[in-house]
């Protein structure tokens, strides 16, 4: 029996900037497990950070900063430009940026689904 591996998309993508926290409408009662992010800034652009948490007050609080050697940042990714990660988050997660929102600029595009790493 071979194991299915495969991402498989089962929300609409959304954008996420520095101005608000955005979370994946309906993503938990969907069944989404893992979140598909992308930076979809040009690939020499500098790394972009996403954060995330369990409600908007909180994450818009922190924001997505990179950590330093006296300040981690908990729940903080920094994603190269035109990069796309899958992760294992809470479904009813809220999403934040270093960067704000420009079409096809900058900014990040989550989408949430099921699987793994798509090997």
């Amino acid at each position: 029996m071979s194991l299915d591996v495969t991402w498989h998309p089962i929300t609409e993508s959304y954008a996420v900037g520095n101005a608000a926290a955005q979370n994946i409408p309906g993503a938990a009662q969907r069944g989404v497990t893992t979140f598909r992010i992308r930076n979809i800034a040009p690939s020499n652009a500098s790394v972009a950070y996403i954060a995330w948490g369990q409600n908007a007050a909180a994450v818009l609080a922190a924001g997505a900063v990179a950590p330093t050697l006296t300040a981690p940042s908990m729940n903080t990714m920094g994603i190269a430009g035109n990069v796309t990660v899958t992760v294992e988050l809470p479904p009813n997660s809220f999403f934040i940026s270093s960067v704000a929102w420009v079409a096809a600029t900058t900014g990040f595009e989550i989408t949430g689904g099921i699987g793994g790493s798509g090997a």
